[in-house]
């Protein structure tokens, strides 16, 4: 009974056992094998993400060259972004910018908006198009960017100064604004009806864009460079 018992036992040892290792062995395989989908998943989505950045680069470049004329005076002669810019620097955001590739005597305000909306579309279209769940900090800063935009739109009470006439000399809105802008001495909160309320949404939005775009470009610079290596 003892031989039997023992006999008995052994097998169902060896049994477990070898159930046991042959178990392990398919957990690791079918880990093995989820880890090359994800890895080949997360390697289509960095290209798709390098293809879309293509069309954002070029974006990000015109629109960084649209703030400087819209958020520095014209007689500053800067040809780089100011982060320290104030809001009467904007003065001269409906003098004409005086750009080749613009329409030569089109407000710089106009060509800010047409660049920024271009842009919009480029990084609603990356996350609709890119699972940026792969990439938490490139969809960080692009949820950012596409709120921000979005939040601190008034370019339709902005444009639609220049065929505005306003005040008792019937003076263009849009020369009342500059004018006020270049004469502004306050804070840059919004006051609910006032008229600068727009210029001061687009003061924030600029500062708040740029910032975010650097980052956005550290973001996804470094997963390509992750895809080159």
């Amino acid at each position: 009974m003892l031989a039997a018992s023992e006999s008995f036992f052994g097998v169902i040892l060896i049994g477990l056992f070898l159930y046991a290792l042959a178990s392990a062995r398919n957990d690791a395989v079918q880990i093995a094998q989820e880890q090359k989908e994800n890895r080949i998943y997360r390697e289509s989505q960095r290209t798709r993400l390098n293809c879309h950045f293509k069309l954002i680069a070029p974006l990000i470049t015109r629109y960084r060259v649209s703030v400087v004329q819209v958020s520095q005076p014209v007689n500053a002669g800067l040809k780089e972004y100011n982060p320290d810019f104030r809001l009467n620097d904007m003065k001269d955001l409906y003098k004409p910018t005086r750009l080749m590739r613009e329409s030569y005597m089109q407000p710089a305000v106009f060509g800010y908006f047409q660049t920024i909306e271009a842009l919009h579309k480029e990084i609603c279209d990356l996350v609709k198009n890119v699972d940026l769940r792969c990439f938490p900090d490139v969809e960080c800063h692009s949820l950012n960017l596409v709120s921000t935009i979005t939040g601190f739109d008034y370019s339709g009470a902005i444009l639609s100064a220049c065929n505005t006439m306003a005040g008792d000399q019937k003076m263009a809105l849009a020369d009342i604004v500059s004018e006020m802008l270049e004469n502004y001495d306050g804070d840059y909160s919004f006051r609910g009806s006032n008229i600068l309320d727009g210029y001061i949404a687009l003061y924030h939005q600029i500062r708040f864009v740029m910032e975010e775009l650097t980052k956005l470009e550290k973001a996804i610079s470094k997963e390509i460079g992750v895809m080159e290596k």
